[in-house]
C-alpha cells in the first residue's frame, strides 16, 4: 500500500509552512487561527505500510483527542506522505470514515481532507477551486464536533466559506497559488 520515502521533520515543516503561509493568511479556515496561535494543533506523520497500521495510527490519535482537553489539544492533522496517488488517499479516507461510523465516533469527530492532487468530483483537475483542499502532503484532519459546533455558532453562516475560498483561488490564479503553497509567501 505505502512506500517509505520521507523525513518526519520535513513533513512537519511543510505542514507548518502551509498553515502559516497559505491557510492562515488567506483565511481559508476562519477557525484555524486560534488553535494555531495557541499551539493546540497536533501534527502526526504516519510511517507504517498497511491499511491496518494506518487504522491503528488513526485510532491512537482519536484516543489521544478523547483523553486530552481542548485547551491542550484541539485538533489533529494526520499526514500520510506516502499516499501520493489521490485515489489511494481517498480509499484510506473512506476506510477511516467507515471506522468513525462503525465505532459511532462520528458523533464526536469529523474528518476534513487535503491532498496535493485534490480534485473535487465533477471539476477539472486544473481548476483553481481544487486548491482550497490542496496541501503539500496528504492530510486527514480530525476535528472535534463539539468545538466545530461552537465555532460555527460564533461565526454564523458557514455556507459562504467554500464560495469565498473558491473566489479567492480564482482571483489569485494558478501561479500565485503554487507560489504560496510552496512556502514562497
Amino acid at each position: 500500500m505505502i512506500k517509505k520515502s520521507f523525513a518526519h521533520d520535513d513533513v512537519m515543516r511543510l505542514i507548518h509552512t502551509w498553515l502559516s503561509q497559505f491557510v492562515l493568511p488567506l483565511n481559508l479556515c476562519p477557525f484555524a487561527r486560534e488553535p494555531f496561535e495557541k499551539d493546540t494543533i497536533r501534527i502526526s506523520v504516519f510511517d507504517g505500510e498497511t491499511p491496518k497500521a494506518a487504522l491503528d495510527f488513526f485510532k491512537t490519535e482519536l484516543a489521544l483527542l478523547q483523553t486530552t482537553s481542548v485547551s491542550e489539544l484541539e485538533t489533529s492533522l494526520l499526514a500520510f506522505p506516502q499516499l501520493t496517488e489521490f485515489e489511494s488517499y481517498l480509499g484510506l479516507l473512506d476506510y477511516l470514515n467507515d471506522h468513525l461510523l462503525e465505532s459511532q465516533a462520528n458523533e464526536t469527530f469529523q474528518l476534513a481532507s487535503f491532498h496535493p492532487e485534490y480534485v473535487f468530483e465533477g471539476v477539472e483537475e486544473g481548476d483553481a477551486s481544487n486548491y482550497t483542499n490542496r496541501a503539500p502532503v496528504p492530510i486527514v484532519h480530525i476535528l472535534r464536533q463539539e468545538e466545530m459546533t461552537k465555532r460555527i455558532a460564533e461565526y454564523g453562516d458557514v455556507s459562504i466559506i467554500p464560495e469565498r475560498n473558491i473566489a479567492k483561488m480564482y482571483r489569485l490564479g494558478g501561479a500565485e497559488i503554487k507560489r504560496l503553497l510552496n512556502g514562497e509567501g
